[in-house]
């Protein structure tokens, strides 16, 4: 009998389920927050037990104040955070862990209105950064905080949460009340602080679902190949540059299948095209990096979006939607780990709002093959050229050459209409005489048209 129990126990050990912490969803006076899965590290040593804390799952919400402030700056301080930060609010004040207190005592006082809070020393083994945290009541450990936003424009296929280390990420496992649309979280600011060696510090990064991410699947803007395929083993190296930087990556974003041009919604046959938010909200959000060029054009809470351009897929999104967004030279930066289109003109890069984040950005993914001119004197060209502008007697004309006049002002340079059939008259190539090129027209592309004796190519 003792051998069969023995036996017993060995198979019950080995068939025992495996449970995995993914995080947890609270909602904090009408705002929704995700509980970060990773511990950050005891902010008080032992549990914590104040009964007239607000808690839910055993979390109740803490600030934590990691410099030695005088207790009198600390209005001012939190004052400054509503501002800057959008993951903090007065809420969190309940419990406040406060760095350098030489009491191991509790002590009550207001630092906001009509919020009442504990003031606690904080651990002083805790390398915990300032902000907001969700404390484990019973053992002490803190939680960083992510607040919740609804993708409504439709441009993201899976939110993501990146692991402290910045080498593995994990769906974000939380929804809020939204309509057809994922959730997505973001951390606080609070908790960043950009430094020469990272200079994008808690930059909040969306990356084309193309790029591979240690840990979770991509789909290339196709079901199947999703389901097809397993997790990625490694990131790919553009995205681990931003990481390595500080950035922070909260999902990957939609793309077109397979990163090809594509119209709505006749083309966007797998997902649902973004929306891009620019006029009544349904204008085409262009292709392929349709969902980077709508998150940054939608949401306040994403700094910077990663895209890819083979032959506009930046360039169209970030004109349609109001954003920064070029094509870069040719290879950069490596492109392993990422699905080619065309490996001779594949290249990544932005779409943003803010140019600084833009340079910032650029010097971290292309390294040494960059370079910043954000500090020296700009250099505009001098001559522009202007290609089927209509006439300024209709209503278009007077928008686009009142524009092309006003930036040739200001960049002090001459403004010339382009003759495309003497331009090309005077620099044909040799294999290519004969040919001439269509008139531009505001409706028609330019492309070259042979001649009838010319000989098909």
């Amino acid at each position: 009998m003792r051998s069969f129990a023995l036996l017993s126990l060995g198979f019950i050990a080995s068939a025992a389920a495996q449970l995995v912490q993914t995080g947890a969803s609270v909602k904090l006076n009408d705002v929704y927050y995700y509980v970060s899965p990773y511990s950050q590290g005891k902010a008080y040593d032992g549990p914590f037990n104040v009964k007239s804390l607000p808690r839910a799952f055993g979390f109740t919400p803490i600030t934590v104040v990691a410099d030695e402030l005088e207790k009198e700056s600390l209005e001012g301080l939190f004052g400054n955070w509503t501002t800057k930060d959008d993951v903090w609010q007065p809420a969190f004040l309940s419990t406040i862990f406060l760095a350098g207190q030489k009491t191991p005592c509790l002590t009550k006082a207001s630092y906001h209105e009509d919020v009442s809070s504990i003031v606690v020393p904080l651990n002083k083994d805790a390398k915990l950064p300032s902000g907001p945290y969700f404390l484990d009541t019973s053992s002490g450990e803190v939680y960083q905080a992510f607040r919740l936003y609804a993708d409504f424009a439709g441009a993201f296929t899976e939110s993501l949460i990146q692991a402290p280390k910045g080498d593995l990420f994990q769906p974000l496992s939380a929804q809020i009340p939204a309509s057809a649309s994922l959730t997505i979280g973001v951390p606080s600011r609070l908790y960043f602080t950009k430094t020469a060696e990272k200079p994008l510090a808690g930059v909040r990064i969306g990356v084309k679902d193309i790029y591979d991410l240690a840990g979770v699947k991509k789909s290339n803007g196709n079901r199947a190949w999703y389901g097809l395929y397993p997790a990625a083993g490694k990131t790919a190296t553009a995205i681990q540059n931003l990481i390595d930087a500080g950035g922070i990556v909260v999902g990957y974003q939609k793309t077109s299948q397979f990163a090809n041009g594509e119209s709505p919604t006749a083309d966007w046959v797998d997902y649902h095209a973004p929306f891009n938010p620019r006029g009544d909200g349904y204008n085409n959000p262009s292709s392929s990096s349709a969902g980077a060029g709508a998150s940054v054009a939608s949401y306040q809470w994403l700094d910077i979006a990663v895209g890819s351009d083979t032959g506009g897929s930046i360039r169209g999104p970030a004109g349609v939607q109001g954003l920064f967004g070029n094509r870069p030279s040719h290879g950069l930066v490596s492109l392993a780990n990422v699905m080619p289109l065309s490996p001779t003109l594949d290249t990544p890069g932005f779409l943003v709002r803010d140019p600084e984040i833009w340079d910032a950005a650029s010097k971290a993914m292309y390294q040494g093959n960059y370079t910043s001119f954000a500090r020296g004197k700009a250099k505009y060209p001098t001559k522009l050229l202007t290609l089927g502008f209509p006439a300024s007697t209709t209503p278009a004309g007077r928008i686009l050459n009142d524009f092309a006049a006003k930036l040739a002002s200001h960049v002090g340079g001459k403004l010339t209409a382009l003759d495309l059939n003497a331009a090309w008259s005077s620099s044909v190539p040799a294999g290519a005489k004969g040919a001439l090129p269509l008139s531009a027209s505001p409706s028609t592309p330019t492309t070259l048209r042979p001649t009838a004796d010319a000989a098909p190519s």
